[in-house]
């Protein structure tokens, strides 16, 4: 009989060291009360729970499995093997758990919560509602019921209530981590972008080892408009070992955002090896080859979009301006009427297939699509400036720079507004004004192309061989298949012969 009586001491001792962390040691003790008395739920129980600390879940739920066959009628068994079950993504099995374990006992405030997050897991909001409040009710000074009751009050849209639980939940625990993020969830829905951060700052204080959080509180400060810190939170996710495709998507959008566009397909590219069909991912490294003069490959991007989304007009368009400006007009044309066929109100396709009109010697066709896209828009920037460049084709050379204007004063990041205006000012012999326009361009994107190439012209006129020179191969080394490339060769060499 001396060996049963031992076994709670060994119990005793398992859950004092899984108190001060040596879990290892825990383990070794809960073993050995079991082994003396393998009758006895309660040395299951602890030895279940170390295996959670340790995240040994499948071997938890195996031990609260033989303590509710020893002792069938304990609820919280129940409610413990639901919550590893939770844990490991049984749902299924979690509920069947936790609803058991409040029919054998309605008084545990902690089962009443973990069966409303459950049920939260499954879409069951209401009920997961119900549930979380129940367990406040039971125990109103629970930390981690207030904050579970957070979660999916802020699902219901209930912010004002989530905000108030979770100040209460921080006034009794300011160390309950998760109440930190609970309530800079709430404050990001609201905007309130400072006060969101500080709460990932204390979160990320109570525990800087967790990836996710540099990644929530990046996607914070990308919302806000802090595209440099959101990136440098994203690199610290990283660092610390986060496995989240999301972030990858996420710090290419900001590496998108700032400009960064070789960075922005890298992270694209791996990102997508995990999800081949996220079509905003796709969207953005399409923009980003397009933005560094990859065209063809920007179109193998719009290519595969019309793959997932075969009736999208939008995705033609962009697709034949890929192929346009990487010299196929005849292909550029045929997706620019695509697109046109399957939505007629599509403003940005007539815009485009303006220049695709102009490139084979059409300019009334473009000058047509051109009148279309700005009756049915009359705030679209691009339309304008495409405007004009079917006037200025027909020889309209002041009124296609009122509408390179208007559409600079429509959009000031109109990049092709400023070039095609800086353009016709060089043609017009206005060499100075056109470098402005060409600066002015740069400023919105140093990585544009078109500015470059026409700089090096502007440049040239005004004397500066050696800055034209410096534009014009910036623009050859990632522009050779660009419609303008021979023009800007013939120029470079042109350039370099006379200063010899």
């Amino acid at each position: 009989m001396r060996a049963p009586r031992l076994a709670p001491a060994y119990t005793t001792r398992a859950t004092a060291k899984q108190r001060i962390g040596d879990l290892d040691a825990a383990v070794i003790d809960a073993t050995k009360g079991i082994e003396l008395d393998p009758n006895a739920p309660e040395g299951w129980d602890t030895r279940a729970i170390i295996y959670g600390a340790l995240r040994r879940r499948l071997d938890a739920i195996d031990d609260e499995t033989h303590a509710i066959a020893v002792a069938p009628l304990q609820g919280s068994l129940w409610a413990n093997r639901g919550a590893f079950r939770h844990l490991q993504g049984d749902e299924d099995g979690a509920l069947s758990d936790l609803e058991r374990a409040v029919l054998l006992d309605g008084t545990m405030c902690y089962a009443w919560s973990a069966l409303g997050i459950v049920l939260r897991k499954k879409g069951e909001h209401a009920r997961a509602y119900e549930c979380c409040e129940k367990a406040v009710k039971l125990d109103p000074r629970s930390s981690s019921a207030l904050t579970n009751l957070v979660l999916v009050e802020f699902d219901l849209g209930k912010e004002e209530d989530a905000l108030r639980h979770a100040n209460e939940a921080l006034a009794l625990d300011p160390g309950a981590r998760e109440a930190w993020l609970r309530r800079a969830a709430v404050r990001l829905k609201r905007k309130e972008y400072t006060l969101a951060i500080g709460d990932f700052d204390k979160a990320i204080e109570l525990d800087p080892t967790v990836g996710e959080t540099y990644s929530d509180r990046g996607a914070t400060k990308y919302e806000s408009g802090d595209t440099e810190g959101a990136i440098a939170d994203y690199d610290k996710a990283f660092a610390v070992g986060t496995h989240l495709p999301a972030t990858l998507r996420n710090r290419a959008m900001a590496l998108y955002k700032k400009g960064s566009y070789a960075e922005a397909i890298k992270d694209f590219d791996t990102f997508l090896a995990y999800e081949p069909r996220d079509e905003l991912a796709i969207q953005h490294r399409a923009a980003s080859h397009a933005r560094l003069g990859h065209f063809e490959r920007a179109a193998e991007d719009w290519g595969a979009l019309l793959k997932l989304q075969p009736g999208v007009a939008q995705f033609y368009s962009n697709r034949g301006s890929a192929r346009f400006e990487g010299g196929d007009a005849d292909g550029g044309l045929e997706d620019f009427t695509k697109a046109l066929e399957l939505d007629p109100k599509l403003a940005n396709a007539y815009t485009n297939r303006v220049e695709a009109w102009l490139w084979k010697g059409e300019p009334e066709k473009a000058l047509a699509d051109a009148e279309k896209a700005v009756l049915l828009d009359p705030g679209y920037a691009y339309a304008w400036r495409n405007h004009g460049l079917a006037l200025h084709a027909l020889g309209q050379r002041e009124r296609a720079i009122a509408d390179y204007t208007k559409a600079t004063e429509l959009n000031p990041k109109c990049i092709d507004a400023w070039t095609s205006r800086g353009e016709a000012l060089l043609e017009a012999g206005d060499a100075k004004a056109a470098l402005s326009d060409f600066e002015r361009a740069l400023a919105v994107d140093k990585e544009s192309l078109e500015a470059r190439r026409l700089r090096g012209f502007a440049r040239a006129a005004l004397g500066d061989t050696k800055g034209a020179v410096e534009d014009l191969e910036a623009f050859l080394a990632r522009g050779m298949n660009n419609k303008h490339a021979e023009k800007a060769r013939e120029k470079l060499a042109e350039l370099k012969k006379a200063s010899r």
